[in-house]
């Protein structure tokens, strides 16, 4: 069935409280820092603000915590979460 999809889930204090936690430990994950290093030593060799490319970098990592709170694994999470 191709509906819509399903409403992201209302998030309680306790939830944005944990998922924060996660994102916190999948931030500072060694594999996340390597990236983000590349990233930004890419960014500097071509005169690019890191900011403006590292969305889909992070969202790797935001996804499956976003989805694991029933939000979209998306941008759009993202911009749900920040105004949880």
């Amino acid at each position: 069935s191709g509906g819509a999809a399903a409403a992201p889930r209302e998030l309680s204090a306790e939830d944005i409280e944990a998922m924060l936690h996660e994102l916190l430990e999948a931030y500072t994950a060694g594999a996340f820092q390597k990236e983000l290093s590349a990233l930004r030593e890419t960014c500097s060799r071509s005169g690019t603000n890191p900011l403006l490319v590292m969305g889909p970098v992070v969202l790797k990592v935001q996804a499956p915590i976003l989805q694991r709170y029933g939000q979209p694994p998306s941008a759009v999470g993202v911009d749900l979460m920040k105004h949880s």
